[in-house]
């Protein structure tokens, strides 16, 4: 029998939505404004860790807060392009139903996540983004902060990643990950539990 969570932990980016096309919008009106020659598959390579650490990973040395702007603004513009992945609003409502305490812990910044949930934000207790008290991903920061906050008990807690930052991150944390083989990537190099569509997360509630 499979093990019963009252916690799930859901990345936002590779997980609940496909947001690459947006990704990539962004990243090339960064480029063409700031001569950046980083190619977006490189940008694309380290999506999971905080965007100003992927900027320090790139080697651009400057201009960090006005790129950021201007990502931010372009995706904000290009939000048509991101889409949910199939189901992922029935099984959420599904596990709402069910009394699980559901949260997002994105590397996405709040005001971004904010807006692609807005539909269904109700359904969780709480959207995490990084802010100057809390490091990003893998940095177990975020998901410390909410097992504090809401006295949550980590036998109980699953995070659902599709990156090896996720699994670091939910490692450190010491809770559970599964991870969603629809995502992006990069996989972590050990093994983990899979899920192949949302839908098999039933299994587990």
């Amino acid at each position: 029998m499979a093990k019963k969570y009252k916690t799930i932990m859901f990345d936002l980016d590779g997980v609940l939505i496909d947001s690459k096309k947006n990704m990539r919008e962004a990243w090339h009106a960064c480029q063409q404004k700031f001569n950046i020659e980083n190619s977006f598959e490189e940008y694309f390579s380290y999506i999971g860790r905080p965007f100003f650490e992927i900027l320090s990973i790139l080697n651009i040395k400057k201009d960090f807060e006005t790129i950021k702007v201007l990502y931010d603004q372009t995706s904000i513009l290009s939000m048509n392009l991101i889409n949910f992945y199939p189901n992922v609003d029935r099984i959420l409502k599904k596990c709402h139903s069910k009394k699980i305490n559901l949260f997002v812990v994105t590397s996405k910044d709040k005001k971004r996540t904010n807006l692609i949930l807005k539909d269904i934000s109700h359904l969780f207790l709480y959207l995490s983004s990084p802010d100057e008290n809390l490091r990003g991903k893998p940095y177990p920061d975020q998901i410390n902060s909410i097992l504090k906050n809401y006295s949550l008990n980590t036998n109980d807690c699953l995070y659902i990643g599709d990156t090896e930052v996720d699994q670091l991150a939910a490692k450190s944390a010491n809770i559970d990950f599964m991870l969603a083989e629809w995502g992006y990537g990069p996989k972590p190099s050990i093994e983990h539990t899979k899920l192949f569509q949302i839908r098999d997360l039933l299994d587990f509630i």
